[in-house]
């Protein structure tokens, strides 16, 4: 089954930016444990980036009228890539007392990475025939699922090894390659 260049450039992309997901929120949700010593604390961070996706997914299709599709895909990434570096640069200075500012740079995130679902689940069918597009959507539903649940664990084994701030910077190169990949899009 050849699926071709553009499925296969989007489903590239956005497995590399669905990795650095998952790598960054592990950091996150680390850094504010160790911060707080709070697992509440801890656990507003999947509640502050679910709530900021899901405003931002029904928000998205208002757009998909006034702006190319592809575009939107490839600057939302844009986006995100520029928010982690700035969350790296944040690392720096966090602290007990500041630590509020990590839920506000997530969140700006997750707002972009809202916009992602809907964007890659309307580009599919132009990217793929009619007699491939289930073919196509069971490999990216699966390709996405293996990712959601292997990287966990990759992630916290990375922080074996990794401090959270050099956790970001390596997804941070990851959301850059996915953006240059995505940027490649037709």
């Amino acid at each position: 089954m050849k699926l071709g260049r553009n499925f296969l450039l989007l489903l590239v992309g956005q497995s590399l930016a669905n990795i650095g997901d998952v790598l960054y929120i592990v950091s996150v949700i680390h850094t504010i444990y160790l911060l707080t010593g709070s697992a509440i604390a801890a656990s507003f961070v999947p509640f502050t980036i679910a709530t900021s996706m899901f405003v931002s997914s029904i928000l998205t299709p208002l757009l998909f009228e006034k702006v190319n599709l592809k575009w939107l895909m490839a600057g939302s990434q844009i986006g995100k890539t520029c928010l982690l570096f700035g969350l790296g640069l944040l690392l720096l200075g966090i602290s007990a007392t500041n630590y509020y500012l990590l839920f506000i740079a997530i969140s700006m995130i997750a707002f972009l990475d809202g916009c992602a679902n809907p964007i890659r689940q309307t580009l599919v069918p132009y990217y793929v025939k009619d007699e491939q597009l289930l073919k196509a959507n069971g490999i990216d539903e699966g390709v996405t699922q293996f990712i959601q649940s292997i990287m966990w664990f990759v992630g916290s084994l990375f922080l074996l090894v990794l401090s959270s701030q050099q956790l970001i910077w390596v997804v941070g190169c990851l959301f850059a390659i996915a953006s240059f990949v995505l940027s490649l899009l037709e």
